[in-house]
């Protein structure tokens, strides 16, 4: 992973090289985040990206929509691939969580995938298991509906987790592993 943490523009932008080979191509990518703010290396404002994102987000899968960041206006939250987003993005079947401000034309979006590295249990297994990996996202049935499988593994041991989420409402539905 990559990384650029400009403080006094508050600017963040994450790249793996595997995944965004092209120069534009970013797997985060952050301007005049205010969050950010106050912060001088790039350790520390990753975890605050990490924070707000997951509380962000969490709020708008629970409720439906998220004030915006820039004019605090109600976002309502939609599921679409954003015009601006990355070619690895596009390339994967993974539903994307869209916030867009009609006001103001702020824009969020993240992957479900994403977001299960949120999780507090993904914390944990990123903690004890530093190198980790991405599987490729996969479809199940569960609890009556389709939900999405996000699957992490660690490069240096066996050690896996696996999260389910419901694409009904959105909520996990379990998270198995994170032992190896």
């Amino acid at each position: 992973m990559l990384g650029k943490f400009k403080p006094e523009q508050l600017e963040f932008h994450l790249k793996c090289p595997g995944c965004c080979p092209e120069e534009n191509d970013f797997l985060s990518t952050n301007s005049g985040f205010e969050p950010l703010r106050g912060l001088k290396s790039y350790k520390p404002a990753m975890k605050r990206m990490n924070s707000w994102a997951h509380q962000y987000y969490r709020t708008a899968l629970n409720t439906g929509s998220v004030p915006c960041c820039e004019c605090k206006r109600p976002v309502p939250l939609r599921f679409r691939m954003p015009d601006m987003a990355a070619t690895w993005m596009r390339q994967r079947d993974t539903p994307i969580v869209y916030l867009y401000c009609e006001h103001c034309q702020s824009c969020c979006y993240s992957s479900l995938e994403h977001l299960a590295l949120l999780l507090p249990e993904l914390k944990q297994f990123h903690s004890r298991y530093p190198r980790i990996r991405a599987l490729p996202a996969h479809y199940i049935e569960a609890a009556g509906g389709r939900a999405l499988v996000s699957s992490y593994e660690s490069v240096t041991s066996a050690a896996r987790i696996d999260i389910v989420t419901s694409l009904e409402n959105f909520q996990i539905l379990q998270i198995a592993g994170g032992q190896a």
